[in-house]
C-alpha cells in the first residue's frame, strides 16, 4: 500500500527493520570516511610526512560519527504487555536507545490528528512502560530512555472502566472523568454497567460500539494525570498530543 498514516497499519516488525536498515547505512558510512583516512595516513608514512601524519591522527581521534541516537515509536505495543515487551526487545537490538510509547487502545489507535481516539486505564499503561523498561534491562541497557506520550487531550473515548480497589486510587481517579447519569437503586436497566462513587450509583456513558465516554472539557486534566503516573512507574521523558495542529497551544 505505500506509506500510510500511521505505523499501526504497517507490520508490527516495520519499525525495528527500519532502524536496522538506518543503523546499517550510518555504520557504513562511518566505515568508508574511516577508511579513506587511514589510507591517506599510510601514505602519509611511506611518503615520511610526520606533519600530514599527525593531522591525520588528529582527525581519526576526533571523528564525528554518523551514527546518532534514535527514539523508536512503539505506538502502542501492538498488542498487551507481553506483546509490548517482545516488540520493545526488536526495536532495542536494532539499534534503538529510547521507545516511544502512547496510551491509546492498540486496537482502536489512530494517528495523531484524527478524531475517535480512545485510552486505556493507567494500569495497562503503567504495564506496557515496565514492559519497555525489562525490555532494556534484559538486554543490559540500563539508561535506555522511555517517552510515554498521552493522547488524552484529544481521547473522548475509553474501551473500559478501570479496575478500583479502594476510594482515590489511580482507577477511581480515571472513572471520576467518565460522563455518567446519577441513578435510584432501582434504575438500572438490563446489561448496565454501575459505578458506585461516594454513596451515589452513577451509570457510565456508554455507546453502542461499547466505549465509553469521557465527560467534555476534562482532557486537560487527565493529561496532568497521565504524565504524573507515567513519571512515577518508569518513564523519562513526556509527549503531550495535542488535539488539533496548533503550534501555540
Amino acid at each position: 500500500f505505500g506509506p500510510l498514516p500511521d505505523q499501526s497499519m504497517h507490520e508490527k516488525t516495520a519499525v525495528p527493520a527500519l532502524i536496522e536498515e538506518l543503523y546499517t547505512f550510518l555504520k557504513q558510512a562511518d566505515a568508508r570516511e574511516l577508511g579513506l583516512m587511514f589510507r591517506e595516513l599510510d601514505a602519509a608514512r611511506a611518503a615520511g610526512d610526520a606533519a600530514k601524519e599527525k593531522a591525520i591522527i588528529n582527525a581519526v581521534d576526533n571523528y564525528q560519527t554518523h551514527v546518532v541516537p534514535i527514539i523508536a515509536d512503539i505506538d502502542a505495543g501492538f498488542g498487551n504487555a507481553e506483546a509490548t515487551y517482545l516488540l520493545a526487545k526488536k526495536m532495542i537490538e536494532a539499534g534503538a536507545c529510547a521507545l516511544q510509547i502512547e496510551n491509546q487502545v492498540s486496537d482502536e489507535k489512530q494517528c495523531g490528528h484524527q478524531d475517535g481516539k480512545v485510552t486505556v486505564p493507567h494500569e495497562d499503561f503503567i504495564a506496557k512502560i515496565r514492559a519497555c523498561r525489562y525490555a532494556f534491562l534484559e538486554l543490559g541497557v540500563d539508561d535506555g530512555v522511555i517517552v510515554a506520550r498521552t493522547d488524552s487531550l484529544g481521547a473522548g473515548l475509553t474501551k473500559q472502566i478501570a479496575f478500583s480497589r479502594t476510594p482515590g486510587d489511580i482507577g477511581d481517579q480515571y472513572n471520576a472523568f467518565l460522563d455518567c447519569d446519577e441513578l435510584a437503586a432501582s434504575e438500572g436497566g438490563n446489561g448496565d454497567v454501575l459505578i458506585n462513587r461516594g454513596g451515589k450509583l452513577l451509570r457510565p456513558k456508554r455507546l453502542p460500539s461499547n466505549l465509553y465516554q469521557f465527560r467534555a472539557g476534562t482532557g486537560e486534566d487527565r493529561c496532568v494525570l497521565d504524565c504524573i503516573t507515567s513519571l512515577q512507574n518508569g518513564a523519562d521523558l513526556l509527549w503531550i498530543e495535542t488535539e488539533k495542529p496548533h503550534v501555540d497551544q
